[in-house]
């Protein structure tokens, strides 16, 4: 009889979980009430209040079960190769794949990064994706700082996985996310040749490109390391940092942004 009521406890969270899913995303946090929680998952509201406390705990829950999932999957199916750029391609698919499997769950775990602190695991997938720019630098290709780098991914990804998981029947071209995906490699990534050097750079271009494979080089972790530095003192090390940062954002532009535009932030 134990078995058989924990059973039925684990039935009715996952009910519920499932039904604030499916009603936070077709109608928001403002108008799904707890009660019409209830009568979709088939539960009372006593059994809500049990598992989650309140109404944001339950949202809470989705959101964080949601970008656990997501991790799961990121860190089984994503093996770092040697070829990051690559490894990007692969991410992106995987990120877009997982919104159209789970478009309600989607819609309601990036309704909610608007406010609050994100979970654990939105910030270790964050955290993923910085690691991935900072590699394609030290590779020396990238075009732009590793942080511009990654929220120039997250914003398109989102946009294109957003768009394709909460209006499936639109009538998309089937190779929209392909094309946005190159299009956001082609601006943040240059190319590579077929002997695999990079192909040809313009002086200003190149001495961005080396500033920030020196910079990801030179960062601690993420297979970086601060080994050359010992030699130096603190100051000494943090100066030769701010002076490959300012060498990397002096030429960080491109032709479509205007000067004024780049407000560059100081690298986290």
């Amino acid at each position: 009889m134990v078995y058989i009521a924990v059973m039925d406890a684990k039935d009715a969270r996952a009910r519920i979980m499932e039904a604030a899913t499916r009603l936070l995303a077709e109608r928001g946090a403002q108008e799904t009430s707890t009660r019409a929680i209830c009568e979709a998952a088939g539960v009372t509201q006593p059994t809500l209040y049990h598992h989650f406390g309140d109404k944001e705990g339950l949202i809470e829950a989705v959101v964080t079960e949601g970008f656990e999932r997501a991790l799961a999957r990121k860190k089984t199916g994503e093996r770092e190769t040697d070829d990051p750029v690559e490894d990007l391609r692969r991410g992106w698919d995987d990120h877009v794949a997982f919104g159209m499997e789970n478009p309600h769950l989607y819609a309601v775990m990036h309704g909610k990064l608007a406010s609050g602190r994100l979970p654990r695991a939105a910030e270790e997938a964050g955290s993923m994706l910085r690691s991935l720019t900072r590699r394609i630098a030290r590779a020396g290709r990238l075009r732009v700082e590793p942080k511009l780098a990654a929220q120039m991914i997250w914003v398109a990804v989102y946009g294109v996985t957003s768009m394709l998981s909460s209006r499936p029947d639109f009538g998309w071209h089937g190779a929209l996310s392909a094309t946005v995906r190159e299009a956001t490699i082609s601006a943040i990534v240059l190319p590579e040749q077929e002997d695999g050097s990079g192909g040809p750079v313009e002086v200003p271009e190149l001495a961005k490109v080396e500033a920030l494979r020196l910079l990801g080089l030179l960062e601690a972790g993420d297979g970086g390391s601060e080994e050359p530095l010992r030699g130096f003192s603190e100051a000494e090390a943090a100066l030769l940092k701010e002076w490959l940062g300012r060498l990397a954002q002096g030429t960080a532009r491109t032709p479509s942004v205007r000067p004024e535009e780049y407000d560059v932030d100081e690298e986290e």
